[in-house]
């Protein structure tokens, strides 16, 4: 069962990831935000990448 070490490691990625892109694109509810502009590119991907959470 080696394997579920694996899918561990990835669902703690992806919750760091997840963390990031809200406090770094500012779309959600999130207490710090980064004064940052973004391009319509990245607003996008930020937006689908939070879509599934």
């Amino acid at each position: 069962l080696y394997f579920l070490d694996n899918i561990r490691w990835l669902m703690i990625v992806l919750a760091v990831l997840v963390h990031v892109a809200v406090t770094y694109s500012n779309l959600g509810d999130w207490y710090y935000r980064e004064p940052v502009t973004l391009d319509p590119l990245t607003y996008l991907f930020f937006g689908i990448f939070l879509s599934f959470t």
